[in-house]
């Protein structure tokens, strides 16, 4: 995701990716459930080692489904969460309001899911977990904003729901060992081409020199 520039007060040139996580978690509500409420669900933006993300974030808008009254809300201080209740599935709209008012909001779309996929028996105690990885983008930031965001957070946020999030830390680790797995598996496939290529260039010469020989001979 990318976020828009104005061209005021800006450092040409930099360019700063913040990573967070889009997500959102329900659990069925079980014998409380009815036909309009049969979920509760809270949908956030958090950091990946849940870092207090309010050293860049002033406020976030969470936009809901149009049956929800208001559809608009505002959370202005971490964790930046929003807890409701329903029975269907939707796209939110996420919309990240900056500390330095010179920055324009980026907006991301985040997929509500309330059932488990493949579908199984629903619990009370297990929930549905949907997150997903963002890198922030700021090109040409103001200078402010630069130096803030290079310095990086300060502090975690705790939160009830933090024992569910998973874990991106652990994914990076193990998406970094198949990179140097297959980096290892091209290696020994280009030494192997490597020697192939030297033992074809030997019976090159060997060819070359056989038919130098012929030729002399006749």
């Amino acid at each position: 995701m990318k976020a828009s520039s104005s061209p005021k007060a800006r450092t040409k040139g930099a360019t700063v990716a913040v990573p967070v996580i889009q997500g959102s978690i329900a659990f069925w509500l079980g014998p409380e459930a009815d036909e309009w409420h049969s979920h509760r669900w809270t949908a956030y933006i958090r950091g990946p080692k849940n870092e207090d993300l309010s050293y860049f974030i002033r406020y976030v808008e969470f936009h809901l489904h149009e049956s929800f009254h208001p559809s608009k809300r505002v959370v202005t201080r971490p964790p930046f969460e929003l807890t409701e209740t329903g029975w269907g599935e939707f796209d939110l709209i996420i919309r990240l309001f900056f500390i330095d008012n010179l920055e324009s909001p980026i907006e991301l779309v985040h997929p509500l899911r309330l059932f488990p996929n493949p579908p199984k028996d629903q619990s009370v105690e297990e929930p549905v977990v949907n997150e997903y990885y963002e890198e922030l983008v700021f090109q040409d930031p103001p200078e402010e904003l630069l130096a803030i965001l290079r310095m990086g957070p300060q502090r975690t946020v705790e939160t009830e729901l933090q024992k569910y999030f998973l874990d991106f830390t652990r994914q990076e680790a193990q998406d970094l060992e198949k990179i140097k797995h297959a980096k290892d598996m091209i290696r020994t496939k280009l030494l192997a081409i490597n020697e192939r290529s030297k033992e074809i260039d030997e019976e090159r010469k060997q060819l070359e020199e056989e038919i130098s020989r012929i030729g002399k001979a006749v």
